[in-house]
């Protein structure tokens, strides 16, 4: 009751003195009013966009900017060696009328593409990398010693994929594992197929 009537009081005393105010006085407390806002939206904003998942999807996503909608495509079955894959959004699920493929349209430049080789992912973790172990890695950087890197953004997930087979652990303690062409990728920039259901 009390705090009521406090803020009715403070209401009434801001409205009172605003009307008694000239235009001029409205008009500099309007702009700072409008400065204050202005300087708490542009504060708030560069908090947010800079931790992951900012404005507007930011960098949001999992380790490697994958949204749970992401999906790994690729034209041809997985044999050996390593095959370019995409990431891709679904938008015609596989059926019997479809062949088993399925319609996915590549979030790096909108084109479509039917396959029936597409997988749901996740980062791996230590514990799923053993040789034989077929993977998908990430090539969106290299460092000095010619190891694959994973993504620093959103836009470098889109394209920088490749699948392959862990072939080599032996260098696990520094970081990282070699795969099928005998190229080195950093454990944090691998992911594994999980399964949907």
């Amino acid at each position: 009751m009390i705090r009521s009537f406090v803020r009715f009081f403070s209401l009434f005393t801001i409205c009172t003195f605003l009307l008694s105010c000239g235009a001029d006085t409205k008009e500099m407390l309007k702009n700072q009013m409008m400065d204050t806002a202005l300087n708490t939206a542009k504060n708030s904003s560069s908090d947010t966009s800079s931790k992951k998942g900012g404005f507007f999807g930011g960098d949001s996503g999992d380790s490697h900017f994958f949204e749970d909608d992401y999906i790994i495509i690729a034209k041809e079955p997985y044999k050996s060696g390593w095959i370019r894959v995409q990431v891709a959004k679904l938008e015609t699920p596989a059926t019997t009328a479809t062949k088993g493929e399925a319609k996915f349209m590549l979030i790096a430049d909108g084109d479509e593409a039917w396959t029936k080789y597409y997988y749901h992912s996740r980062p791996a973790t230590e514990a799923d990398l053993k040789v034989g172990k077929v993977v998908f890695a990430s090539e969106a950087h290299q460092d000095s010693d010619g190891v694959y890197l994973g993504p620093e953004n959103k836009s470098e997930t889109y394209e920088s994929w490749f699948m392959s087979k862990i072939t080599d652990m032996s260098n696990r303690h520094k970081g990282y594992v070699t795969v099928a062409g005998n190229y080195k990728v950093n454990m944090n920039a691998i992911r594994v197929q999980v399964t949907r259901r």
